[in-house]
């Protein structure tokens, strides 16, 4: 999917001065999780702006658009823009996307049930997330049963 509004809603909000424009963007069904740094002409501290709405939003359709049934769809992706108006997207369907702080497993899990992957494009590291939110759920429901009489 190509994300025009998103890059053009980004350049039109960019501070004076600025030479690019990075998004990161890590997305489960549960939770969004949107960076942003902007480079400057004179090469120095970051300059800052608001992440636009609409580019939180397009990214996050992207992700329902861009769904393929047993492959599954991206789990980070960044959006890079720069001011003659080209722009550059890059999607990770399979890294681990290293959430700071860590979701819970229970996260992954939801979000395989929203976007369900064959057993083939399920990478190892969300192997292991989907056993250890078996462990969590297992729990709960221990903890939640009433006491036996």
């Amino acid at each position: 999917m190509r994300l025009e509004r998103a890059a053009t809603a980004l350049a039109a909000e960019a501070p004076h001065g600025w030479t690019r424009i990075d998004v990161d963007a890590k997305v489960c069904t549960m939770m969004h999780m949107f960076g942003v740094r902007v480079s400057s002409d004179g090469g120095g501290a970051p300059l800052s702006m608001r992440l636009p709405k609409v580019v939180g939003n397009d990214l996050v359709r992207s992700r329902q658009q861009m769904y393929e049934p047993g492959r599954g769809t991206w789990l980070s992706a960044s959006l890079t823009v720069f001011p003659d108006g080209e722009h550059r997207v890059e999607f990770n369907f399979d890294e681990d996307p290293a959430w700071r702080p860590p979701l819970h497993p229970v996260a992954y899990a939801r979000d395989l049930e929203a976007f369900p992957r064959d057993d083939e494009h399920v990478p190892d590291w969300l192997r292991e997330q989907l056993r250890l939110a078996e462990v969590a759920e297992a729990e709960h429901q221990e903890q939640s049963a009433p006491p036996s009489a």
